[in-house]
Formats: C-alpha cells, structure tokens, sequence
C-alpha cells in the first residue's frame, strides 16, 4: 500500500529537518557530509575519508539512521486490525514506503551536494557559518547567565566580609582591564627607539579575544611591551583564524604561537590566513609547508589577494599554491564527488 500525499511530505519534512541542520564550515565539509550519510544511513562501502568526521556530521547522520528503524513508531498497527492479514500486509508496505522514502531523500541530499556549484558552496558554507557563530553565541549567553545565576546563589551564603573582598577584587579587576585598555592604546616604543601605536580596530580585537575567552588574559596583559605581537593578534586574518578555532589557545602548539611566535610563524600565517580560514591548509602544514621569497612575493601581491577573495587564480597562481600544498577548490570539489 503506497503512502498518501500527505504523508509523503510528513515523512520527508522530518528527514528533511535533520539534514538541514547539517553545518557544513569547509570546502572539505562536503565530502564529509557525503561519506557520512553513504556510510552510516545507506550502508554503503565507502572509502576512509582523508580526515576524521566531525562527531556533529556523525550525530545527524545517526539520527537519520535512527529514524530509518522508527518506521512502526510513524506508522503504528492497530492492536484490533493484526489478525487481519491483508491489514498486516498493508502496514508493512507502507512502513517499507516510508524507508525507501527517507532513503532517497537522503541519496537527494547526496546529489544536490556532489554537484552543487561553486558559487552556490561558497554560499551556502558562509550561512552555515554565520548559523553556527549564532549558535555559539547563543550557547555562551546561556552559559554566562547560568554562571551569573550561581554567582548570584552562592552570594547569598557568603559572609559580609567575604562579599566585601570578591567585591573589592572584581573592582581592582576592572580597573586593572581599564589602565591595559589604556596602555594598549598608546604609543609603545619598538627597536630603534621609534614609538608605534595600534589602532583601535586592533586594540578591540585583542579585548574581544580575551572577552570571549580565546585568549589568555595572563599573556594578554604582557602584550603592552610586545608591539608587534599585539599588533600581529589584532589583524583582521589572525584574529578570524581565532575567532574561527583554527588556532585555539588550549591547544598547547597553538598556544606557543600565539604567545611567543617567530617572525617567521608570524608572516607564514598571515599570509596563509586566507587558506587556512577556507580549509585548503591546516595551520601545522602551513608552518611546516615549503616558501621561498617567490611565494611571499605573491602572496603579499595586492592583485594577488583579490584573486584569493574570489578564487579566481591563474596558472601562475596555482602552480606556486600546489608547490605550497594548497588544496585548490576543483580538486576539493573533484574529492566531494567520488
């Protein structure tokens, strides 16, 4: 017995509702997403994939498996109407309905993925983005208020000479943050005697990371006699990687190159960002990846730069970012589609 209409779209609506909330952040997302629903939802062999699956991909395809074998749960059988065979025939074919159904939605997913355009990519990984940064955002404001609410709660058991000194405390905490703020801000003399100065853009940036706690506030407040240390957190391509989670001060390497860089750690990432930010590169093959002056040459080429906003490399380009170990997005697409 074939599904009605109405159910058709009932049940494609709920695997729908899975697989759209499928956050692709990469280029190499792809890829992932359609091993991952080949694998654990169709049950299909598939080639290990060049990096593991993030455990959110995996989740969602589980979750789609699971409701492959809910079909008795969506299409009960009514305890009066089992003796009747051609009743229990009936359910049964309409509960194998209802997995052929889930199953080409999901083969549908994989289609629209593995030929879905390039522009439409970049599209729709910067609103899978943006989804998931309001969706930290939200997380960390839920987390700051239950942690104001226990503040709150174990305020009340303190004495009054215990709420006088973490008082006095959060007062010279802030004072301290202000007079940082403040120095940070000024001019701060570099080699040579020559005095340098950031600019509030920077200055912001490196608040936000301690703000949002990317960023350890110990180190942070030594920046006011590392120019350009500070300046090098504050850049717009540094400060996205961060933002990002491409480079997280937990990770004990990556906390040594946010902290005590090289000229030469600092310049490689910088020049890299744009890459790395796109997941054509890791950060440990970036500093680890052959350059020579030909390749800064590039990359620090303003013209080169534009191409790298919308790709549009040239022959020129690619060879040198191959030689690089750059993946360029036709092999990553070429990667998504086997």
């Amino acid at each position: 017995m074939a599904l009605s209409g109405v159910e058709k779209a009932r049940y494609a609506e709920l695997a729908n509702d899975i697989l759209n909330k499928i956050v692709i952040t990469g280029r190499r997302g792809f890829a992932l997403v359609i091993t991952a629903l080949k694998k654990v939802v169709l049950n299909k062999p598939t080639q290990p994939p060049a990096q593991r699956i993030p455990e959110a991909i995996l989740s969602r395809a589980q979750q789609l498996k699971d409701l492959l074998s809910e079909a008795s749960m969506w299409i009960p059988m009514e305890r009066k109407k089992r003796a009747n065979p051609r009743y229990r025939k009936q359910i049964y074919e309409k509960r194998h309905a209802f997995e052929r159904l889930v199953q080409s939605v999901v083969r549908n997913k994989i289609k629209d993925l593995r030929f879905m355009p390039l522009a439409q990519r970049k599209e729709l990984i910067q609103g899978d983005c943006q989804k998931l940064k309001q969706q930290t955002d939200m997380a960390q404001a839920r987390a700051n208020l239950e942690r104001r609410r226990l503040e709150m709660q174990a305020k009340d058991t303190l004495t009054k000479e215990e709420r006088e000194k973490r008082d006095a405390e959060q007062e010279q905490h802030t004072l301290e943050r202000i007079q940082w703020r403040i120095q940070l801000s000024e001019p701060m003399e570099v080699e040579g005697g020559e005095n340098m100065q950031l600019s509030m853009n920077e200055v912001g940036r490196i608040a936000h990371l301690i703000d949002s706690d990317k960023y350890p506030e110990q180190q942070a407040m030594q920046l006011t006699q590392s120019f350009y240390l500070a300046k090098w957190l504050g850049s717009e391509a540094i400060y996205a990687l961060i933002v990002q989670g491409k480079l997280v001060a937990t990770i004990d390497k990556h906390l040594t190159l946010l902290t005590n860089p090289t000229d030469n750690q600092m310049r490689r990432l910088t020049c890299l960002a744009p890459f790395i930010a796109r997941e054509m590169i890791s950060v440990n093959d970036a500093l680890e990846t052959f350059m020579d002056e030909h390749c800064y040459t590039l990359l620090d080429n303003p013209d080169f730069q534009e191409r790298t906003k919308t790709l549009a490399f040239n022959d020129t380009d690619k060879a040198i970012l191959e030689m690089m170990g750059i993946v360029l997005p036709r092999r990553a697409e070429l990667r998504a589609s086997k």
